[in-house]
């Protein structure tokens, strides 16, 4: 649910969203911005976080124990590794 309301919210790639660490967003609050350089275009986006994610990302944070530097969104497989861009759409189709 975070993954898509991050989504959603923040009209980012599921290729920038998997980029996401768990330190870059801990301690953030509505309002607040996350700055992220782009993975097709190369450029820096700044990006205000409203409420709505803040909520599902403090609701994820709260189901998961994860390390600061791991990805934000984990494959199943518990390995360490973020989600795959493949992995994103099969769940959006679902």
């Amino acid at each position: 649910m975070a993954l898509f309301t991050l989504g959603i919210n923040t009209n980012l790639r599921a290729s920038d969203l998997l980029r996401i660490t768990i330190c870059r967003i801990r301690d953030l609050e509505a309002g607040d911005e996350l700055v992220l350089n782009e993975k097709k275009t190369g450029k820096e986006r700044r990006i205000t976080l409203n409420k709505t994610v803040i909520t599902a990302l403090c609701r994820y944070l709260g189901e998961v124990d994860l390390g600061d530097t791991t990805p934000l969104f984990q494959s199943q497989r518990g390995n360490g590794q973020a989600l795959t861009v493949p992995s994103v759409n099969r769940l959006v189709k679902q």
